[in-house]
């Protein structure tokens, strides 16, 4: 073989694969949501295009920045949807929109009965406790069996006096940068190598980390293409269809917590699972099998366990017309679920009579 012809059975693939990656480079907008960062799904079709809302800057504490040994009004302890440090944090909208400061805790490296028990939160009772944990994890809350699972309800001496402060939030644009000069061949390279992948996971009968579905409906999301929808793959767990015993030791170990964490009579505590994306547009995914499993109302079945049910709201407000609660191109809420989770649990402290208006 001489060295021309072995040069073009080299660089002919070559510039046919650069050529690919240009082409691409010129089309692919930035990587912005986790899930078309994890499948080969591009942001000109699965992108946000209404606004979102940001903070200027932070105004809430994560536990990794500041050591707990002070005074919080509240304590959080909470998985993805709590420490993803999003712009438009709720931890963010709870300060505004009531004064209230907080510190937040990873869900993954607290051990809750130790926070609970440690000198710390004995010494600084908060105001309120609130435990955050996504649906499709309730396999991960810990078992608990126990003759006494009863939930205990306490009924605050004194509700706290809330009134919201100044913060300022402005809106923001996704950035859609596509440059004939400075091409995004991180996008191209990354669109063909997750394109080839799931090639090759379909025909080793796996599942990719990112499914996509078809909607019954337009207009849930604010996407170029919006009669699809990205999920998360673990979100089709709660298929398996948990058995009773497996939710009531759950419920049993939430009580637990409920009544650990109120021991003092300053406390009240709350838990806050965030619906599962599937969960809260199951009405509009053309896919039966994940139609009437929520495990949330499968949890929900003792009044006393103060149990804040996210997945009503949600659903009403889509009725309602409310866009990209989560965004189209994450598993996480965009800044409308940010906000509408704090002004749910504002609701339900009032309703508790845990917290009041300052003018009331």
């Amino acid at each position: 073989m001489n060295i021309k012809k072995y040069n073009l059975i080299i660089l002919v693939p070559l510039g046919i694969v650069f050529l690919i990656l240009y082409a691409l480079a010129l089309t692919l907008e930035p990587i912005d949501g986790d899930l078309t960062r994890t499948g080969p799904y591009p942001e000109t079709e699965f992108g946000w295009n209404e606004p979102q809302e940001q903070f200027e800057k932070d105004i809430y504490t994560l536990e990794k920045n500041e050591p707990y040994d002070k005074y919080y009004d509240v304590v959080i302890v909470g998985d993805s949807y709590s420490t993803m440090e999003f712009t438009y944090q709720w931890q963010n909208y709870l300060t505004m929109l009531t004064g209230l400061n907080s510190i937040t805790f990873n869900i993954h490296t607290t051990d809750m009965d130790k926070l609970l028990t440690s000198e710390n939160f004995k010494k600084h009772p908060p105001k309120i406790f609130i435990w955050e944990f996504v649906e499709r994890a309730i396999a991960l809350v810990p078992n608990r069996t126990s003759t006494d699972c009863t939930p205990e309800a306490i009924s605050p001496s004194a509700s706290v006096s809330i009134a919201p402060i100044e913060a300022t939030v402005t809106p923001y644009e996704r950035d859609r940068t596509i440059n004939f000069f400075n091409p995004n061949f991180n996008e191209s390279s990354h669109y063909l190598k997750y394109f080839f992948r799931g090639l090759f996971v379909s025909k080793m009968g796996k599942y990719s980390r990112t499914i996509r579905l078809p909607l019954n409906k337009g207009g849930l999301f604010s996407s170029n293409n919006d009669r699809e929808i990205l999920l998360y793959n673990r979100d089709f767990w709660k298929v398996q269809r948990f058995k009773k015993e497996f939710l009531e030791r759950r419920r049993c170990y939430i009580s637990h917590i409920q009544n650990l964490s109120q021991e003092n009579g300053k406390t009240f505590f709350i838990a806050l699972p965030a619906p599962d994306k599937t969960t809260i547009y199951e009405d509009y995914i053309k896919f039966k099998d994940i139609k009437n499993i929520n495990l949330l109302e499968l949890l929900d079945t003792d009044p006393r366990l103060h149990l804040v049910r996210l997945d009503r709201v949600f659903k009403q407000k889509i009725k309602e017309g409310v866009t990209d609660i989560y965004p189209p191109n994450e598993t996480h809420w965009g800044s409308r679920g940010h906000r509408i989770v704090v002004e749910t649990l504002i609701q339900y402290l009032k309703d508790q009579r845990v917290i009041r208006n300052r003018q009331d």
